[in-house]
């Protein structure tokens, strides 16, 4: 009789934990990621870096091929507009942004504390150096969390989360569409992948894509690398697919041990300076 009283006691229990309410987790992000509904006057880009062969199926490579084939490299960039603007910073100098250190360890024992912040400042430094209009970006500090992504806080944050699916890293941009004028970005790593950060020894900034010396870590994707990437796309830059771009900061594609995105070709250069 005690046992079966104890046993009817252990499913009670069972049975109130089942019901008890649990804290929500944010889900991961998909591939196409919802924010939800927009302020009046505003829209969304989103970009989604993928590895190579995987993401939307189209057939990319069949794009006409770069018209410059010389060391500087491919000279082709593609710029985001809407409504016949250009998408665009109305004061480019000192655009702010906040990171939130918040990237798996485990996932990501390479990481040292110092690497995700100097990485990231790397980064967005190496579009400032192209600009001929005092483009600058300004770190304002860390954050202890973010929603990157899904909804406008009026913070431009650069972070860490969860992303369903193959994206290495998705980049949000709001902006107003009747002058096409930016009035915020996040940017998010997924946080299920692996990440290193290995800091250039050996660029000459005249020669992209040069740094001989520096073989990125296998298996893990390159901050810095990535980040750069991500940072074209805050300028409004578009993804580039055709095989001929395949070498510049802006190709659509990555893959891990890539360091090649640390520097700036020649349409990566020409697109900036269009734009700014």
């Amino acid at each position: 009789m005690r046992k079966i009283k104890l046993f009817a006691l252990l499913a009670f229990c069972v049975t109130l934990l089942a019901l008890a309410p649990v804290a929500a987790a944010d889900p991961p992000v998909g591939d196409d990621p919802d924010p939800g509904p927009l302020p009046p006057g505003l829209s969304l880009r989103v970009f989604v870096h993928y590895p190579k062969g995987q993401g939307p199926a189209i057939d990319r490579d069949s794009m006409p091929a770069c018209s410059d084939s010389s060391a500087s490299g491919c000279d082709d960039y593609s710029i985001a507009t809407t409504n016949g603007h250009q998408i665009h910073w109305k004061n480019p100098t000192g655009i702010p942004y906040y990171v939130t250190l918040n990237y798996n360890a485990k996932k990501s024992p390479l990481l040292k504390q110092s690497d995700p912040l100097s990485a990231i400042q790397a980064a967005f430094a190496t579009w400032e150096s192209a600009s001929d209009a005092g483009l600058s970006y300004t770190y304002k500090g860390t954050l202890d969390k973010a929603s990157l992504g899904g909804r406008m806080d009026g913070k431009n944050v650069v972070g860490w989360k969860p992303i369903q699916g193959t994206a290495i890293a998705i980049t949000y941009v709001w902006y107003y569409t009747s002058t096409g004028e930016i009035a915020e970005f996040d940017m998010a790593f997924n946080n299920t992948l692996p990440w290193s950060y290995t800091p250039p020894t050996g660029i000459d900034q005249t020669t992209p894509y040069d740094d001989p010396d520096n073989p990125g870590v296998a298996g893990t994707y390159d901050l810095r690398d990535i980040a750069t990437h991500e940072a074209g796309h805050t300028l409004m830059l578009n993804d580039l697919y055709a095989s001929s771009d395949q070498n510049l900061t802006m190709y659509g594609y990555g893959a891990t041990a890539e360091l090649k995105k640390d520097t700036l070709g020649l349409g990566d250069d020409l697109g900036v300076k269009a734009i700014y």
